[in-house]
């Protein structure tokens, strides 16, 4: 009896949190639309999230000693989350603020309810399934549905699967590749198929034809290798990272003097479709509310009425306007300001620190994991703004990291093996 019941509430976890990534519904719910100018009633969303937050809150209940003891070891998450809460008090527009910090509040129960409830290798197993579930789905319905599956207007041709935007599905895959990554490294079984998954991941991101979400595929990847020489002894460690940092700051360099002509060499626009502008712009809005920023996701809903209107005048009545800063750093600038970037940056260095000490300390391949979303988070956040999302996959699966993080090691089941006392096994199963 308690399998199944263990087994139903597996199921219910996979539910809320592919209900968070945002598929099928607003596809549907969007009759397949140009992504541009995609409108549909959002009564379902406005209904049945808060029923999803009731239900969370339930479970959290049932195991309240767990869920106090996660939060007691990860205080500078739950500060970001309650200083992010209270920012209705200065915003412009409070009960908007209320509302989304309502909605952000839910977002973090579901990261808390797997981090408590959750070994760290049963929440990345329940992720693999639900990348199976959308890489399956997204396939059958760009080639069984078309009309849905395919975009139409402006990036016809690309495809979008489950999702209502071509990003949407790039951003599913590229989470979905890390995940079958790490699943392919450590299986012991199905190996096979941990990577068909990953090939097949890493193909949507391709047909999804969306730059970003190569990008912030191709980083992840890119520095995998590195990632995994983390676990060399320090003699050799040391000098490697050296030259690793001193390769980085020349390319870096290089390409910071050379930006504008790698980029037409490339076919794109140096000003990366007018986001350099937008940056500049909300820098300027940013220095007008420094220190606790205009409340959190109020400052672009008012238009040329509200705070924004500076730059949407700036840019152009006629022209696009932004929904959002195009950039993490800056957008949560704007919405609980210097003091909430700092907080959110403690604890994302804290996050970091503890996933360097997860990939020496522990044996298996899951705990490349954390590293690997951290660097998505940092790319993606580049040009999108994705931090403290509200109803947000990223942000569930951001939550659920950090609050994995915090706890002691021990308790989410790596292997205790030493790296460097273990070398030999380490390297027999090719982590190093």
């Amino acid at each position: 009896m308690n399998s199944r019941l263990d087994l139903l509430e597996k199921a219910l976890a996979c539910i809320a949190a592919f209900i968070f990534t945002g598929g099928i519904v607003e596809l549907v719910l969007s009759g397949g639309a140009d992504e541009i100018s995609i409108e549909y009633d959002n009564t379902y969303f406005r209904v049945f999230f808060p029923q999803l937050y009731l239900i969370l809150i339930g479970l959290l209940s049932l195991r309240w000693r767990k869920v106090l003891a996660v939060i007691r070891c990860n205080w500078l998450i739950v500060a970001l989350i309650v200083f992010t809460a209270v920012s209705f008090l200065w915003s412009d527009s409070p009960s908007l603020t209320l509302r989304r910090n309502v909605a952000l509040v839910g977002t973090s129960f579901l990261g808390l309810y797997l981090a408590s409830r959750y070994t760290f290798k049963e929440q990345l197993h329940l992720l693999g399934w639900l990348c199976g579930v959308t890489v399956a789905s997204s396939i059958a319905f760009a080639v069984l549905v078309p009309q849905l599956g395919i975009s139409v207007g402006s990036h016809a041709g690309a495809w979008r699967g489950i999702f209502a935007h071509k990003n949407g599905l790039g951003d599913a895959m590229v989470i979905s590749s890390l995940t079958f990554l790490v699943l392919a490294i450590d299986a012991q079984r199905l190996k096979w198929l941990m990577w068909s998954a990953l090939a097949a991941s890493v193909a949507l991101v391709f047909l999804s034809e969306s730059v970003g979400s190569l990008l912030s595929l191709a980083v992840p990847l890119t520095a995998f290798p590195i990632y995994r020489s983390l676990r060399w002894r320090y003699s050799q460690l040391v000098p490697f990272v050296l030259l690793v940092l001193l390769v980085s700051s020349v390319s870096a360099g290089w390409l910071w003097l050379n930006f504008d002509q790698v980029m037409i060499s490339l076919g794109k626009d140096p000003s990366l479709t007018g986001r350099t502008e937008i940056w500049s712009l909300t820098i300027d809005s940013i220095l007008r509310q420094p220190w606790l920023g205009y409340g959190y996701k109020t400052f672009w809903q008012d238009g040329l009425e509200g705070p924004s209107a500076y730059v949407f005048r700036a840019m152009g009545v006629g022209e696009y306007l932004p929904p959002h800063a195009h950039n993490g750093i800056l957008q949560l600038s704007l919405d609980i300001g210097v003091v909430g970037v700092v907080i959110f940056l403690l604890g994302f260095w804290r996050c970091l620190l503890t996933s360097i000490h997860w990939v020496r300390s522990g044996g298996n391949g899951l705990c490349f994991w954390p590293l690997l979303f951290l660097s998505y988070m940092v790319v993606t956040n580049m040009s999108e703004s994705r931090i403290l999302s509200y109803n947000s996959f990223d942000c569930v699966l951001y939550f659920s990291t950090a609050f994995s993080l915090g706890q002691p090691l021990e308790l989410l089941e790596p292997l205790k093996s030493s790296p460097v006392a273990d070398s030999k096994a380490l390297t027999a199963k090719g982590y190093i």
